[in-house]
């Protein structure tokens, strides 16, 4: 049976990173498996005495979806540790035979490997002072039904303007035409150029007219210490754009 563009394959998260005791190693992007850019939630990595200090992991990323990504290295204290350099890809080309005996793969599949660098620049942060919550409300009355609305911009968390990887926006029958939902976006990606696109049930799409909103989130000491950074955006579709609005945040766990 021919496999379908959307099939997910597996995916092989592999790089080497010395760490101290405690620690663990995680692939964190665009992606569903990879935590959308929020380390909490990345895909972590193992190891072992014969391997330390090779850390892998497998995934499945649906097929034909470009994803961006990153390794870090979280402590037990929550310190996050980025690696350096760009992005890492994962493009739909690469495969490579795999003998690491904790992975088995299906009949007939390759696995697609991908090793990072292993070079990490150390923040002196935890996860919520790497990254700033924010949750958009969009009014648009644009859509018909089956049709889905979608931020979509420069940020990795935002799809990297590429719609179908977009913050999906939510509404109901009482809440149209207000959409809304909420997304994490690192602090290296604080200043966001971004659109509302509508996805048609047919999968064409409408991009809102106008040119790029630009928001930057950054406010300084006007958090309360111990919060998460949040922000609140309203937009109204090819219209208005609030200034984004510092809200309560998530407290620390300690």
């Amino acid at each position: 049976m021919a496999r379908s563009p959307q099939d997910p394959q597996q995916v092989v998260f592999s790089v080497l990173a010395e760490t101290s005791h405690g620690s663990v190693v995680r692939a964190v992007g665009s992606a569903d498996a990879l935590g959308h850019w929020d380390p909490r939630c990345g895909l972590t990595l193992t190891t072992s005495s014969g391997n330390y200090p090779c850390w892998v992991a497998s995934a499945r990323i649906p097929r034909g979806t470009a994803v961006d990504y990153k390794f870090v290295i979280m402590a037990p204290d929550g310190t996050v540790t980025w690696e350096t350099g760009v992005n890492n890809h994962v493009a739909d080309d690469a495969s490579a035979d795999v003998t690491d005996g904790a992975f088995r793969w299906a009949a007939g599949e390759e696995p697609c490997v991908h090793r990072g660098v292993g070079q990490f620049a150390r923040a002196a942060q935890d996860v919520s002072d790497g990254l700033d919550q924010v949750s958009f409300e969009a009014v648009c009355t644009a859509t018909v039904p089956g049709d889905t609305l979608r931020v979509t911009g420069s940020s990795g968390a935002l799809g990297d303007w590429n719609p179908k990887r977009g913050l999906h926006l939510n509404t109901t029958p009482t809440s149209f035409p207000k959409w809304s939902g909420t997304v994490q976006i690192p602090k290296i990606a604080s200043e966001v150029d971004w659109k509302l696109v509508i996805t048609h049930a047919d999968g064409s799409e409408l991009w809102e007219p106008g040119n790029n909103r630009k928001t930057r989130f950054s406010f300084g000491d006007r958090h309360t210490q111990g919060e998460a950074k949040c922000f609140l955006v309203r937009v109204w579709w090819g219209g208005l754009l609030s200034a984004p609005e510092p809200c309560v945040g998530v407290p620390r766990s300690n």
